[in-house]
């Protein structure tokens, strides 16, 4: 019996096969670490939305369980963790070796540089039929030796696939990776937005004391130099000259030992910072209590976080980096200001503040380009489409 109507990628690169079963493809995502970052977030809404009839799917990490993992289960998602805390390891290629032979996938996706390697490596003791290589990041700090391995292994993969059109720039250009080998898929996603958003809001501005009546300037992101905190830290001197009523929300994990909050400090202005940490509150209740939502990343690929500010129409002002500028028009759907540039923060900051017509026509704007051309289902589509056109095409 069949499982249904066949997709047309599967109709284009195949013989009919009427009368009978098409077999179900094994999909295994493999990445290196848990952090809640644009990846994984990416990832929760790409894999359970493959059709369930064509593909059965499982996400592999190098790490233990964490507190991600109960996100990832209760989106549908079949979780396995190696429990090899170091992904560049013996230990690492041998468990996802020995998990690859018991599993036995058709289709391998793999996300960041240390779990592609280590699933490279594995490559040619299991001879998985496609394996794709997924580009999410410029990753602007690779090292020689990080680019040489990327270009040595490179005939084990079928297929990169970037985020962006930065990210094949970036992999034509530094890995030397042939144009044929690479594809843009666009980052899209789906948001449930709960129904009590707003008491949600409302809950997260009186438990982390938000001043009354303020106009909030927020930014999500893990606390790394590469997200460039510090620029909007001292953009804020500027800002707050004008408008003392502006108060920023800097909300994500440290990786800098506090480093940030002595900036505020010695600039005098810890009244006006708020830091977060690492917080399990979904990103849309944060967005819903921002008036204006800032990015100010030295390196990007595609940002999840500023498609998700977009579903929820927050105001967008973005460093021009990487594939930012092709979700972020500058003057269409957000504002983009150079990196590293302090000065050009802070007057987007004030110039979005005094002017509401235009934070209006920028969250408008935004909305519809990410309905138009950042959904889950086209992302979801080009990956599976992707994937039938190498394996079909191995058969032939």
């Amino acid at each position: 019996m069949r499982l249904g109507p066949l997709p047309e990628y599967i109709l284009k690169n195949s013989k009919a096969i009427e009368g009978k079963q098409i077999k179900k493809f094994r999909v295994m995502h493999v990445i290196s670490n848990w952090n809640m970052g644009g990846t994984e977030r990416m990832l929760t809404h790409l894999i359970p939305n493959f059709d369930k009839e064509r593909f059965e799917s499982c996400l592999v990490c190098f790490n233990s369980p964490s507190l991600l993992t109960k996100e990832w289960e209760d989106a549908g998602i079949q979780v396995h963790h190696l429990n090899a805390d170091r992904p560049v390891s013996l230990k690492g290629a041998f468990r996802l070796l020995r998990f690859m032979r018991s599993w036995r996938p058709d289709i391998i996706y793999v996300y960041g540089l240390r779990s592609n390697l280590m699933a490279r490596a594995t490559k040619l003791f299991y001879r998985v039929p496609v394996f794709i290589a997924i580009s999410q990041a410029i990753e602007d700090w690779k090292s020689k030796l990080a680019v040489f391995l990327e270009k040595s292994t490179s005939f084990c993969v079928d297929k990169y696939i970037g985020a962006a059109q930065a990210c094949c720039d970036m992999l034509a250009t530094r890995e030397k990776i042939p144009a044929r080998k690479l594809k843009i898929v666009y980052n899209g996603i789906s948001l449930d937005i709960p129904e009590d958003i707003h008491t949600r809001a409302k809950d997260i501005k009186q438990k982390y004391k938000y001043p009354e009546g303020a106009f909030i300037v927020g930014s999500i992101g893990r606390l790394h130099p590469v997200k460039g905190h510090e620029y909007l830290i001292d953009s804020a001197v500027e800002v707050v000259k004008k408008h003392s009523d502006i108060f920023f929300v800097i909300v994500g994990k440290d990786y800098r030992n506090g480093e940030l909050q002595k900036r505020v400090e010695q600039y005098g202005l810890a009244s006006k910072f708020l830091f977060t940490g690492y917080s399990e509150i979904e990103v849309t209740s944060w967005l819903v209590t921002f008036d204006l939502f800032v990015l100010p990343s030295l390196s990007e690929g595609l940002p999840t976080v500023v498609l998700e500010a977009f579903f929820m129409q927050c105001p967008v002002i973005a460093t021009d980096v990487g594939g930012t500028g092709e979700a972020v028009e500058h003057e269409k759907t957000g504002l983009l200001v150079p990196p590293a540039d302090p000065k050009s923060l802070a007057n987007a900051i004030i110039r979005l503040y005094e002017l509401s017509d235009l934070r209006d026509r920028l969250r408008l704007a935004g909305f519809k380009k990410a309905n138009d051309e950042f959904t889950v289902n086209k992302m979801v589509r080009g990956f599976e489409e992707t994937a039938m056109e190498i394996y079909f095409s191995k058969r032939k």
